[in-house]
């Protein structure tokens, strides 16, 4: 994609009769430049954004001064040396939306998977009220471990941070639970048997 623009069009010293067809195109240049990502001129709507495609990773190189602020993507590995507490790893590859204010650089959103069930109270799928991510929840035969399918490439490596919590805390009754992670996969572990109930589960990673 490209609208090349010949800013010597219109010359001073040439015949307006010979600019018109150069004119021309650098008009239909012009339009096809303002339609990338906006309303196309004369439709209803037209001025406004109907989305906003980043062509590169682009990190400032200096912090903004308020009230300026600069919205960009970068990779977490490169954004790894100006971000504080960082990790490593897994750290993604892939572009991802940053914002950088005169504080310091925040990821606009370290959320790669939520979801929200209710018990069944058998083995298998659990019913699923509300997720974004999620391929299944579903419980093992003793009705202890619970087994969270992300969507392949939701994270990368298998240091997750998931965020849980139960609608009671009676959900487990006496005992204790633990959570583990893997690749795309979330297991909470019961000691006892969960009574009926929600729950409710963000996958956190950058």
């Amino acid at each position: 994609m490209s609208f090349p623009i010949n800013v010597n069009i219109p010359n001073e010293n040439n015949d307006p009769a010979d600019d018109v067809q150069p004119i021309n195109t650098n008009f239909v240049n012009i339009n096809g430049f303002l339609t990338v990502d906006h309303v196309a001129p004369g439709s209803i709507g037209d001025g406004f954004h109907e989305q906003v495609t980043y062509f590169t990773e682009n990190i400032p190189t200096l912090l903004p001064t308020e009230p300026t602020s600069i919205a960009f993507t970068a990779n977490a590995q490169t954004a790894i040396g100006i971000m504080t507490g960082l990790s490593k790893s897994p750290a993604s590859g892939i572009a991802q939306n940053f914002l950088a204010n005169q504080n310091a650089i925040f990821p606009l959103s370290s959320i790669r998977a939520f979801v929200a069930f209710t018990l069944t109270l058998a083995p298998g799928a659990q019913t699923i009220l509300n997720s974004f991510n999620i391929t299944s929840v579903t419980v093992d035969a003793t009705r202890k471990i619970f087994t969270i399918l992300l969507v392949t490439g939701t994270t990368v490596g298998v240091n997750l941070v998931p965020l849980v919590t139960f609608s009671s805390n009676s959900i487990y009754g006496v005992g204790i639970y633990t959570i583990t992670s893997s690749a795309n996969t979330v297991t909470i572990t019961f000691s006892n048997v969960p009574l009926a109930g929600s729950i409710s589960i963000a996958v956190l990673q950058i």
